[in-house]
């Protein structure tokens, strides 16, 4: 349900984005993860997601991740 259309956009990332031989060697937190989806680098549409507000958000994560790290990982963004 989208409660205004009229500025509702799918904005999709990914990340982390690095090469196959730094991820086989580096392990990255929940946090980190979390951290760099909202960033401006990895989106795939032109825009600074520092300057505005979500009002829904939906992350994958892949692997061994608790839901307890993801919960509080996404809490730091919801200010």
């Amino acid at each position: 349900m989208v409660s205004y259309p009229r500025i509702h956009f799918m904005r999709p990332s990914y990340a982390p984005v690095i090469s196959a031989e730094k991820a086989y060697h580096e392990q990255l937190l929940v946090a980190e993860i979390t951290n760099s989806s909202f960033e401006p680098s990895p989106m795939m549409a032109k825009c600074d997601p520092r300057h505005g507000k979500y009002t829904a958000c939906c992350l994958m994560y892949r692997g061994d991740v608790v839901p307890k790290d993801v919960n509080a990982a996404c809490g730091h963004h919801q200010d």
